[in-house]
């Protein structure tokens, strides 16, 4: 696992030089083990190439690893962040076409696997996370791929004919080669869903590489290439529910085995739930050793799920770490929360705690369970989805009907929820215009007293949270998009949605992000392309309805405690509305109350949202999410005087006079 950093550009060598330094320094905590660069020339041009990466070494933890790695002939360059869990396959098939190899690394077989079988051909063999630049020296070509289900994430600006990139955001503005202003599209699409969605970035003109596509860079063009979206895997649908469970339990072990790979102990993020559970028994199946398994409590029992991780720990033989987590632990690592945020989140505060004590306890790779509620079916979306929309068919056979429902319901309170189901009904009937309503952040009329009238308008002119999840599920027809409304077929199309939508842009990025700011590998075995593929073409019947996770509980054989499928869902989720109420009540409302956002949001919008969750009647999430923006845009305005500072010791002129 590594931070990665690169550009294409015109200018001076050492000028270059100090800006990929700048790039990889921003992001020394993506790799405290070692860290490089390289600046080369881009063949007969007077353009400059230059790679970074810090490295956290995980396999082959030897200088033979060092990055960015070069072929034999220096004529292939590479930075890679990621795990390659096929790697020794892919190296004992490269080794007998006779490339010779000088580390153990998975870094090596990309590099050789593009010399024997192509981008596309290497990516589709590919099983893992990664994101990965390759400068093909011969070709004067850039290569810069991310891996299919968005794990890792890259970050890119071009201007000017000029391309920088990177692991996080903030060290493509630490460059300090292209100007970067927070984007109105993207604030407004935050404010709207909780989190920027790829491929637009916060700041402008930085955009997000969307999970599974590659981008080629040539002669200061730049092209993007899709090579794999979740679509179902084929002869899946007809199988019977026997095969199909046996079928599933094997993926499942294998997905795990497979990332139990590596030169250092792998540990565990346990909730009280089945995912991490089914993580945890498929572990102890597949032979792991020692297993350190660690868990978030609270003093506040309601959001305590530290008895049910003890008894999924005591049936696998587990050790399990607890951690107090309360008000007074919040406010404490609040500014390193908000300084680890590359983006800002409307959630990940959680994720923060639990890898900051896992990497403590001394691990540096740890297994989660994320992914198991998007495939399997255990939100509440996955069953509120096709009820909107069968409660939805009569107010719209009936136009008059339809507008007298609307304004009605929307009257009930600025976040009530019978005021978003009121913007559904005045919405198109859809799985998007249901989730939505369901899942979006806060409602237009919210967003329009949050943002000046001007700003809005260009934002909207750029984005549209409807259109974009429409896109995610398949399209804004609801007979395609949720099978007629019915519970089972409906959920093929939340299942899209939460996948593309709240897993990849929220889930996954926090989770890189807050694990990789203390230097803590993640792997997700619930997402292995593999797995989700096959899940995909299961028949929606046996995914959705009856026991909760029904179809992963029986692949596992009963591994699971039956206590675990009792108890009602509640998510990682910290107490934040009885803190906000209580304990960090004063500093969230002077926060607000103090426009730290640097003037980009409106005053009033902000303390009606604050009276409104003092009221009741504004879920604590809003709040949260407004007072982490206005965290966020000061830091950002931090780190852009930086990459101000950084661009402004470039000089234009001694620049071109260099080359």
């Amino acid at each position: 696992m590594c931070g990665i950093a690169g550009l294409v550009a015109d200018g001076r060598r050492d000028d270059l030089a100090r800006a990929i330094a700048a790039m990889t320094a921003a992001q020394i905590h993506r790799g405290p083990d070692d860290g490089g660069t390289v600046v080369l020339s881009a063949g007969r041009t007077a353009r400059v190439v230059a790679l970074g990466n810090r490295r956290l070494a995980i396999i082959d933890r030897s200088p033979a690893g060092r990055q960015p790695m070069a072929n034999g002939d220096a004529s292939l360059w590479i930075t890679f962040n990621g795990e390659i869990y096929n790697f020794a396959a892919l190296r004992a098939e490269l080794v007998a076409a006779g490339y010779p190899f000088r580390s153990r690394t998975d870094t090596e077989v990309i590099l050789h696997g593009y010399a024997a079988w192509g981008i596309e051909g290497t990516l589709k063999r590919l099983r893992g996370m990664f994101a990965f630049a390759l400068w093909d020296v011969r070709a004067r070509r850039l290569l810069i791929a991310r891996d299919r289900l968005g794990e890792k994430p890259i970050y890119y600006a071009l201007a000017g004919g000029q391309l920088v990139f990177a692991s996080e955001m903030r060290a493509v503005v630490a460059a300090g080669l292209i100007p970067c202003t927070p984007s109105a599209a993207a604030l407004y699409a935050y404010l709207a869903l909780g989190s920027v969605p790829a491929p637009l970035a916060i700041a402008d003109p930085v955009r997000t590489l969307e999970a599974g596509c590659y981008l080629a860079f040539h002669d200061g063009a730049l092209s993007r290439y899709r090579y794999w979206a979740p679509r179902p895997a084929e002869g899946v649908a007809g199988l019977g529910t026997v095969e199909t469970v046996a079928r599933l339990r094997a993926l499942l072990e294998e997905a795990v085995r497979i990332r139990l790979v590596g030169d250092l102990p792998i540990g565990l993020f346990l909730s009280g739930g089945i995912d991490s559970a089914a993580v945890l028994a498929l572990m102890r199946r597949a032979g792991a050793g020692r297993i350190r398994a660690h868990t978030i409590s609270f003093a506040d029992a309601d959001y305590d799920e530290a008895p049910e991780a003890r008894i999924a720990a005591r049936a696998c033989g587990a050790e399990l770490l607890e951690h107090r987590v309360g008000a007074a632990d919040l406010a404490a690592e609040l500014p390193k929360i908000i300084a680890a945020l590359d983006q800002p989140s409307s959630d990940g505060v959680n994720t923060y705690f639990i890898a900051k004590y896992t990497r403590a306890a001394g691990l540096v790779v740890a297994l989660s369970g994320l992914g198991g509620d998007e495939l399997f079916g255990g939100y509440s979306t996955f069953w509120r989805v096709p009820a909107m929309l069968r409660a939805a068919g009569a107010p719209r056979a009936n136009r008059a009907l339809r507008g007298i429902c609307g304004p009605i319901l929307r009257l009930a309170g600025d976040s009530s929820r019978a005021a978003r189901i009121g913007d559904f009904i005045a919405r198109r009937p859809s799985a998007a215009s249901a989730y939505l309503a369901l899942r979006g952040l806060l409602r237009e009329a919210e967003i329009e007293r949050l943002l000046e009238p001007a700003l809005l308008a260009d934002a909207r002119r750029h984005f549209d949270p409807l259109d974009y999840l429409e896109r995610i599920a398949g399209g804004p027809d609801p007979e395609k998009s949720a099978a007629s409304g019915s519970g089972a077929g409906g959920g093929n199309a939340v299942a899209a949605l939460e996948l593309g939508a709240y897993l990849h842009n929220q889930l996954l990025r926090d989770t890189d992000v807050m694990s990789m700011a203390q230097g803590l590998e993640v792997r997700c075995p619930l997402i292995d392309h593999e797995l989700v593929e096959f899940v995909l073409g299961i028949a929606p019947g046996l995914k959705f309805g009856g026991r909760p996770k029904r179809l992963l509980r029986d692949a596992l054989g009963g591994a699971i405690p039956p206590e675990l499928g009792r108890r009602r869902k509640r998510g990682f989720i910290f107490p934040f509305d009885r803190w906000l109420r209580g304990a960090a009540r004063e500093a969230i409302g002077d926060l607000l109350a103090g426009g730290a956002d640097g003037g980009m949001l409106r005053r009033a919008g902000v303390m009606a949202l604050w009276d409104g969750f003092n009221r009741g009647r504004v879920h604590w999430s809003r709040v949260w999410a407004i007072a982490a923006l206005q965290l966020w845009l000061a830091e950002f305005k931090r780190g852009t005087a930086a990459g101000a500072a950084t661009r402004g010791a470039i000089d234009p002129r001694a620049s071109a006079a260099g080359r």
